[in-house]
């Protein structure tokens, strides 16, 4: 099954600060994914990708990818879904429950791909 594109690529917009939505890490050749959510996607790839770049990513399964099939050259970027959410309910405690239903629904649609997470907004 492909994954649906909303915006794919490799560069991160500065426009998109403060788009929420979920997102999908994707190793370009095998096509498997990790699948997260955001109430900010352009800040959460961001310190994903650093966090990978430095071998410090609290994911061990997209980690352990990213050193072993070719790094960031390997892997690419997708908004899966954006998910509106209102200004005044954004930057709480616990990320908002329309992005956490999101992220669960294309959690199990596409859980054979989601080979990068472990549980919720990480690889399976």
């Amino acid at each position: 099954m492909r994954l649906p594109d909303v915006y794919c690529g490799e560069t991160i917009r500065d426009s998109w600060w403060g788009l929420s939505g979920v997102y999908a890490i994707q190793h370009i050749e095998t096509k498997r994914v990790y699948i997260g959510a955001s109430e900010c996607i352009r800040a959460r790839l961001m310190t994903h990708f650093k966090q990978l770049r430095k071998n410090k990513s609290p994911h061990p399964k997209l980690q352990a990818a990213w050193n072993t099939l070719g790094g960031e050259a390997a892997f690419r970027w997708r908004i899966l879904r954006i998910v509106p959410i209102p200004l005044s309910e954004k930057w709480g405690s616990v990320m908002h429950y329309d992005l956490r239903m999101h992220e669960a629904i294309f959690l199990r649609r596409h859980q054979k791909l989601a080979a990068f997470n472990t549980k919720g907004g990480c690889w399976l």
